[in-house]
């Protein structure tokens, strides 16, 4: 790579060297040396690329999304944002312009190019109009927060591991030492009397 073309790093590889300082040729070194302990490159020219950035101590970040910006031309801020209501009769989809950059809709390189010239947007797929996600948040948004925010949206990879555990529970037996017994006082000790039954016949008069 010739040092007059910006080194084009993907989203994952800026937010790497993100909290890394890179004003010494110290400091440049031993982030190389960490990228080359921590990071996975597609091919060799992915690596040197990165290793140019850092070198260079600037780069551009390619997403594949773009904003639609209708007045960029002019130099200034009108982004197409997808409204919430569809046509009444065509039931296509309605947008609207804002200068609110939290409220512009993020277009894939792919949803561009499947416009056709039936579409209200189709006049605006041209380059003068699109704006890549990376200037669209240098310039309008939060920039560390939108190259931080992969990194609280990655799922947690923690797995907790239950067990069942089965409880036994039996009755206290008693403990012989603690079985108080108390014998009987003979002076309190009675004979229940036997009971004896009479029988006798009887005689009724009807008279």
């Amino acid at each position: 790579m010739t040092e007059n073309k910006v080194p084009v790093l993907t989203k994952e590889q800026a937010s790497f060297l993100l909290d890394l300082k890179l004003d010494t040729y110290a400091k440049k070194a031993r982030a190389i040396a960490k990228a080359a302990r921590e990071l996975t490159f597609e091919n060799q020219w992915d690596e040197d690329n990165f290793y140019d950035a850092i070198r260079q101590g600037y780069w551009d970040i390619q997403t594949d999304y773009y904003f639609i910006n209708v007045l960029a031309p002019l130099g200034q801020v009108a982004f197409i944002s997808e409204s919430e209501f569809t046509h009444p009769t065509t039931a296509e989809k309605v947008y609207e312009v804002t200068d609110d950059f939290t409220k512009a809709t993020r277009f894939s390189m792919e949803e561009l190019e499947s416009l056709s010239t039936k579409d209200a947007l189709y006049p605006y797929k041209q380059g003068d109009f699109l704006v890549s996600e990376y200037s669209a948040v240098m310039k309008n948004g939060d920039f560390y927060e939108w190259l931080t925010g992969n990194r609280a949206e990655e799922p947690s990879e923690t797995v907790i591991e239950t067990e069942e555990v089965t409880v036994e529970v039996k009755p206290k037996e008693p403990n012989p030492e603690e079985v108080e017994v108390t014998e009987p006082n003979p002076e309190e000790v009675t004979e229940t009397p036997s009971k004896q039954l009479k029988h006798a016949r009887g005689i009724i008069s009807l008279k």
